[in-house]
């Protein structure tokens, strides 16, 4: 099999990215060989540890947009290259790490030996990561500053990092045009503050964004994707709406749901996780108090209102 070399993008003189999996990895040049990575990829990468040995590179560090697992896969394989290398993100990011247990229950996941076997992988001890107070959002490395967002919603703590000069990295605060015409269920913590996010990217003015799921993107394209987004959000909360048609047990309503979307059930991690990122649209209806959820069962409210009376 042809062992192809990976390529870096050029997208300005200083700034490029490179392609791991299903996923965009933006850097930063310091110095002619050494940079900052924005995240570090969705898979360990055997031809990103090359490039930086065939190039002479050396990466000083990475500033995580969030710390979900497709977004750290090479933490590791960075920090055992470069022993001095510093990782950062938002403060709440790292706390999130900090208790991985809570983090992983936070995603879906309801066993202690997930939360486990997701610290020992991707958050063991020996790796660090630096929280940055968002109160004074920005990270300098010699001189050069890198500012932080607030784009939370897709997890907790999730920032979009501009580069020093300008380019805005958005990670998976928002979706490619072409992820979206995919994409059943996108993946959200928080519905509301998801959304407030996308409105803010819309009013955010770089002349090129890198949305982290295999998208580079200019400013006059941006209003369009955002709308897109949105839309496609109050599309997937209509849907969970009408598929309560009756009293049902969360079990019943996830899924009801999730074959209306044609998301095949199956078992294992992944699933755990598009059932978590299902259950959070009923979280929001029921935060808007268009479905109440009592002794066990969810009801839409006009459902509600007429059984009592």
């Amino acid at each position: 099999m042809r062992h192809y070399k990976m390529k870096w993008h050029e997208l300005t003189e200083k700034t490029g990215y490179v392609s791991i999996g299903n996923a965009f990895v933006p850097g930063y040049f310091l110095t002619e060989n050494e940079l900052v990575l924005i995240d570090s990829g969705p898979i360990q990468s055997k031809r990103l540890m090359e490039l930086l040995d065939e190039r002479h590179w050396r990466v000083r560090a990475v500033i995580h947009t969030h710390v979900h697992i497709d977004h750290v896969a090479n933490d590791l394989l960075l920090l055992e290259k470069f022993p001095d290398i510093l990782f950062y993100t938002s403060k709440d990011e790292a706390d999130a790490i900090a208790s991985p247990e809570d983090m992983m229950r936070s995603m879906g996941f309801d066993t202690a030996a997930h939360a486990k076997e997701a610290q020992a992988v991707y958050y063991p001890e020996k790796l660090h990561i630096i929280g940055v107070d968002m109160k004074r959002p920005e990270i300098m490395i010699d001189g050069e500053i890198f500012e932080l967002i607030s784009l939370e919603g897709h997890s907790v703590g999730h920032v979009g990092v501009v580069t020093p000069d300008g380019i805005c990295c958005l990670g998976d605060a928002i979706v490619s045009e072409d992820v979206l015409n995919v994409s059943k269920l996108p993946y959200m913590a928080n519905v509301q503050k998801s959304l407030a996010s996308m409105e803010k990217v819309r009013s955010l003015n770089y002349e090129i964004y890198v949305i982290a799921h295999q998208s580079v993107e200019k400013k006059a394209l941006m209003d369009k994707i955002v709308t897109d987004n949105i839309a496609k959000e109050h599309q997937l909360s209509r849907i969970a709406l009408e598929v309560l048609t009756r009293p049902m047990t969360r079990e019943e309503v996830l899924a009801k749901y999730m074959k209306t979307l044609h998301i095949n059930q199956r078992e294992g991690l992944s699933m755990v996780i598009i059932a978590h990122s299902a259950w959070t649209r009923y979280i929001d209806l029921m935060a808007q108090g268009r479905i109440v959820y009592r002794e066990g069962l969810l009801f839409r409210k006009d459902e509600l209102y007429t059984a009592q009376t």
